[in-house]
């Protein structure tokens, strides 16, 4: 009777033990492959961010030769250029939210800076006609287009993961294995969405 009762127990005790390795092993599983998304999503924003970066000096340096009036608004640009150059907007951002909060700003002002410096191009028929210019133009519109899809992707990864560390048994595993929730774009990344909002 006693055998019995501890072959039992073990067997309970083994059988429990599989479960929780089961569950451990598909928890841990989902939450690796949603930090994989996640990763991803943010490489594809890093390599926008960098190309527009790349980009806006050209725009500024044509603008500058026929619209050297405009002194106010090149500087704005140039300066938040300067700023956003030198940040550090590698996956380890994603954790920092104060920092990502910064990145976010400074890229919405990048974006309306150059917006202002589209809209103030139409007073001047001669820089719309540098090829220069033309090619910045349609480089940074593409760049804007890109940038508003992968935020909103990189979003929803971002979210998806938060979500799936706030539920058992993925919560438990994601802090015994410190799975860290993601900041997200709080505002639309999209240049037409930020024209709306802004004074």
């Amino acid at each position: 009777m006693l055998l019995k009762i501890l072959m039992t127990t073990l067997f309970v005790a083994v059988g429990s033990s599989l479960i929780f390795a089961v569950l451990f092993a598909i928890a841990y599983s989902k939450l690796v492959a949603e930090e994989v998304r996640v990763k991803n999503g943010w490489q594809q924003i890093e390599h926008v961010f960098k190309e527009r970066i790349n980009v806006v000096p050209t725009l500024l340096a044509v603008f500058e030769r026929f619209a050297a009036s405009e002194k106010q608004i090149l500087r704005e640009v140039l300066d938040i250029t300067a700023v956003i150059a030198k940040m550090d907007i590698s996956a380890d951002i994603v954790h920092e939210s104060g920092k990502f909060s910064i990145m976010e700003e400074s890229q919405i002002q990048l974006t309306l800076g150059v917006r202002r410096l589209m809209v103030l191009a139409e007073r001047y028929p001669d820089i719309l006609k540098v090829k220069e210019f033309s090619i910045a133009q349609a480089h940074l519109d593409g760049l804007e287009n890109r940038m508003a899809t992968q935020s909103r992707e990189y979003n929803q990864a971002a979210k998806k993961f938060n979500k799936l560390v706030g539920i058992f048994p993925a919560s438990l595993i994601a802090n015994m294995m410190r799975f860290n929730k993601k900041t997200y774009f709080k505002k639309a990344m999209d240049a037409q969405q930020l024209l709306k909002r802004e004074p």
